[in-house]
């Protein structure tokens, strides 16, 4: 119980730490690795292994392993 009353004596050091970790994560997200909105490649999906994969090479494997509708293109139809 003592520790909820400390909590709503000081309401607006929570509000402010909440605050805080929301522009936080904002900064984070737009200066990130890469991916940001103000820089690099827009034609680069992703990187795995130190491997950048391109986005023509990704739809391409994308096309093919699932067809354009997006459904399996091997299963049987009824």
């Amino acid at each position: 119980m003592a520790l909820i009353g400390k909590i709503r004596r000081n309401s607006w050091f929570l509000i402010v730490m909440l605050a805080l970790g929301m522009v936080a994560f904002l900064f984070m997200d737009m200066f990130g690795n890469g991916n940001s909105p103000f820089g690099g490649d827009p034609n680069t999906v992703g990187t795995i292994a130190g491997r950048q994969i391109n986005i023509q090479e990704f739809e391409a494997k994308n096309t093919f392993r699932f067809g354009r509708n997006g459904g399996d293109t091997y299963a049987q139809k009824s």
